[in-house]
């Protein structure tokens, strides 16, 4: 990370020319920001009197401004049914064109994965699969386009919706998705936070979270997170 950028970057926000801040900080995410750990380490390395500012610009350009890209963190235990034919990674499924969508004003575009938030969640297509092992618990994020209003509630994704979309795969799913709907980057740290609880709790019986300080999920969506990881995480230990 070049201390000079960041330090550029930070006098922008500090005089709030949003515009010139946004100028320099989009190069930098299309060369670097899909890299594992990019954006956590740019927002480690801005001084703390600027941080909250690269938090909000980072959420607003990550979520598609104005338009909305939100995220669904998923849990996902999946196993083959025929085990003669036992493939080592699942490929998550893309919905057909004639199918449904999930719920009023939302559009699914396609899976994320919750490795790293990538500044460009509309690469993940059928192009850029997002893939999970086999006979563990994986965390993916759904990714929708939100044409709602932004004082309106974002719909529940009916079991339904999921279930259809999962039975084209021929495997035998276990999943959970995490509500309610989350702007993207939350979504991220969301389902990492998930990971980490629901597999801790499903191979000991005690709980010992590690996991890089969220930085776009508050602390009502960190427990959120956790409970959902540790619940399914339980219902994956007592299938074993």
């Amino acid at each position: 990370m070049k201390t000079d950028f960041v330090a550029a970057l930070a006098e922008l926000l500090l005089q709030n020319r949003i515009q010139a801040a946004i100028d320099a900080l989009l190069p930098w995410l299309r060369e670097h920001g899909s890299s594992v750990g990019a954006i956590a380490d740019l927002l480690a390395a801005c001084p703390a009197i600027a941080s909250q500012r690269l938090i909000v610009l980072l959420a607003d350009i990550l979520t598609g401004y104005p338009r909305s890209t939100v995220g669904a963190p998923v849990l996902i235990f999946a196993t083959p049914e025929n085990r003669r034919r036992s493939p080592s990674k699942l490929l998550l499924p893309c919905q057909d064109t004639d199918a449904p969508q999930p719920g009023k004003g939302l559009k699914f575009l396609g899976w994320a994965s919750a490795k790293t938030i990538v500044p460009e969640v509309w690469l993940q297509s059928p192009k850029h699969p997002v893939s999970i092992e086999m006979g563990q618990i994986c965390a993916a994020v759904a990714v929708f386009e939100s044409h709602q209003a932004p004082d309106e509630p974002l719909p529940a994704i009916g079991p339904e919706w999921w279930g259809h979309l999962f039975l084209q795969t021929g495997c035998c799913v276990s999943m959970t998705a995490a509500e309610p709907l989350l702007p993207y980057p939350s979504a991220v740290e969301a389902a990492q936070i998930m990971l980490d609880a629901s597999r801790k709790i499903a191979s000991s019986k005690h709980l010992e979270l590690c996991y890089a300080l969220p930085r776009f999920l508050g602390t009502a969506g960190q427990l959120r997170a956790i409970r959902e990881g540790v619940t399914f995480g339980q219902s994956v230990g007592e299938s074993l």
